[in-house]
């Protein structure tokens, strides 16, 4: 896959959106986002739809200010409305989230996100795979595997 190297319309939208991660901001949010947004693999705890996806990402912004994205590799459609990215999400968890209070510890959790732009411009569809586990587990929710939690009685 190429490194993004252009700017083409997935992309920037890609790019916008993810800046609400780490800094939410309702105008940005809505200059993204389809009001008939679907997800085929929604977040844990995310509910459906635009409301549900609103709510992720207000919530990931406190849990995690600051919050980056960075773009690893993508690639988009020619038509310029598909697009594939894989990134590293980097961050320090200073709130909660997940119902996980807040560790200050820092994270980096890999993944890839799809999305598909509506004739407007905005992601109508989206589906994000990431490492979960290895999140909750830097989060300090979970015990390394291995850890002292890991052995058998």
């Amino acid at each position: 896959m190429p490194n993004v190297t252009n700017s083409g319309p997935v992309t920037q939208v890609f790019e916008k959106y993810i800046s609400t991660l780490g800094n939410y901001s309702d105008d940005t949010f809505n200059s993204v986002m389809s009001r008939d947004f679907t997800t085929p693999c929604p977040f844990p705890s995310q509910g459906p739809g635009f409301e549900g996806v609103r709510d992720i990402t207000q919530r990931a912004a406190k849990g995690f200010p600051g919050l980056k994205w960075n773009i690893v590799e993508g690639l988009e459609s020619s038509d310029g409305k598909y697009g594939a990215f894989r990134f590293d999400a980097v961050g320090k968890q200073d709130g909660e989230f997940l119902g996980v209070p807040a560790s200050g510890k820092e994270v980096n959790a890999p993944g890839s996100m799809f999305m598909k732009l509506d004739d407007e411009g905005k992601i109508c569809q989206m589906a994000i795979v990431m490492d979960n586990l290895a999140l909750l587990t830097q989060m300090g929710a979970v015990p390394s595997p291995g850890g002292e939690h890991a052995k058998a009685e």
